[in-house]
Formats: C-alpha cells, sequence, structure tokens
C-alpha cells in the first residue's frame, strides 16, 4: 500500500500535467527543463550519485521542480501529515465540499519500476509504479515512491491515477473535513515524531516546524 495526502481534493496528476504547465508542447519544454537541471545541478548533487533520467528525475521531483512523477510514501502518518499541514486562506477553510484528502493506493508487483529499468521515464507505454533509489535525504526519511504518469500523445495530456482504468478500483480516498479535526490530527502526528523536522531534516524545516510550535499549534 502507498499513500498520499493532498490540501485539496484534487486529481491525482503530476505538477507538470497540471493547469499553468501543460501545454502542446509541454514534452519539448519538459526535455529542456530536464536538460537544464542537470546541467546546472552538478555543484549541487552528490558526485557518487549515477546520472541517469531516473536519478534526475527523482532528485528534481523532491527540489520542487515540475516533473511527470506524483508523490507518495509507505507511511500513512506522512501523507496524514501532507494532506493537514498547508494552511489554507481564512475565506477557504475546509468543508465536507472542499476537504483535505488521504489516498490509499495498492500496488500490484509487476506494476513497480525498480532497480535498473530497462526503459526510461519517458518511454513508458503505461503509467508505473516507481521505486526510487534513495538520492536525497528526504525520499529516505519520508519512505519516497512516486508514479510515474506517461503522456498520451493523441489527447495531449496526461490521465489522472484516479480516472485511471487500471488503477482507480484499487485507490481509496479519506478525507479530513474540518479545521478543528486538522489540528488535533497535527498535534498527534507531533507526539509520534511526524512533523516538519522529521520530514524536512535540515535548517529549513526546523524553521517551520518551531514556527507551527510557538505560532500555529492549537
Amino acid at each position: 500500500m502507498l499513500y498520499r495526502g493532498q490540501e485539496k481534493d484534487w486529481d491525482l496528476l503530476p505538477k507538470i500535467a497540471r493547469k499553468g504547465y501543460i501545454s502542446r508542447k509541454i514534452l519539448d519544454r519538459e526535455k529542456t527543463l530536464m536538460r537544464e537541471f542537470e546541467r546546472l545541478s552538478y555543484p549541487f548533487i552528490d558526485s557518487e550519485i549515477t546520472h541517469n533520467d531516473w536519478n534526475l528525475l527523482a532528485i528534481a521531483q523532491h527540489h520542487r521542480l515540475p516533473t511527470r512523477l506524483l508523490d507518495w510514501s509507505e507511511n500513512p502518518l506522512i501523507a496524514l501529515w501532507f494532506s493537514c499541514n498547508a494552511d489554507r486562506p481564512n475565506n477557504v477553510q475546509t468543508s465536507l465540499k472542499n476537504p483535505r484528502v488521504v489516498w490509499a493506493f495498492g500496488v500490484e508487483p509487476d506494476e513497480v519500476i525498480d532497480k535498473k529499468p530497462e526503459k526510461g521515464p519517458y518511454d513508458q507505454r503505461v503509467t508505473r509504479v516507481f521505486r526510487p533509489n534513495h538520492v536525497t535525504r528526504t525520499i529516505t526519511v519520508q519512505s519516497g515512491w512516486f508514479t510515474v504518469h506517461k503522456y498520451m500523445t493523441e489527447k495531449k495530456s496526461f490521465l489522472p491515477l484516479n480516472r485511471n482504468s487500471i488503477y482507480s478500483k484499487r485507490l481509496l480516498k479519506f478525507t479530513v473535513s474540518t479545521e478543528e479535526i486538522r489540528h488535533s490530527l497535527l498535534s498527534r502526528l507531533d507526539k509520534m515524531g511526524t512533523n516538519s523536522f522529521s520530514l524536512f531534516p535540515d535548517v529549513y524545516g526546523m524553521s517551520d516546524y518551531l514556527e507551527w510550535k510557538y505560532f500555529k499549534k492549537q
């Protein structure tokens, strides 16, 4: 089982497939983006990491670049934290019509890409589940997995996982419907060691955690 938390109940699409990114020239832009990421990232990436398309995609995804990867975790508590963590504007409160969600996804072994894939991420004929090498610390602490989404050339778009007939019957969705429940869950998760500092083990994650603990915790 894999889990994904979302602050809103939107389709299961990677960032590059969402409004504001997707276009008729998205494949060309995606290739240019990744070439530039590879060229410019050398000073910041451990030289021991093999520079292949799979590793680069995983690293790019965990540094907020728009890619065709969608984040998942083996740990449901981590997914729940991501669902509840982000604040919303006061006029956009959580409700039954606008809930935060956690997805649970049952994966079959033959759907998983790991170790040394025969094909590259841009050559997959169907959407697959990608078990990455631990090429970043955040992948390790977040028990990170991905789905790698196939681009549908005919329709000029990516297919959401929740509308994919191969996978949709193995997806379950849970909701967090009120702000009161959200704050309570964040406090309980913190007691179990799941917070911004544990999931982003650097000075930024620590600062976010301290801000939450002393100014936002309820």
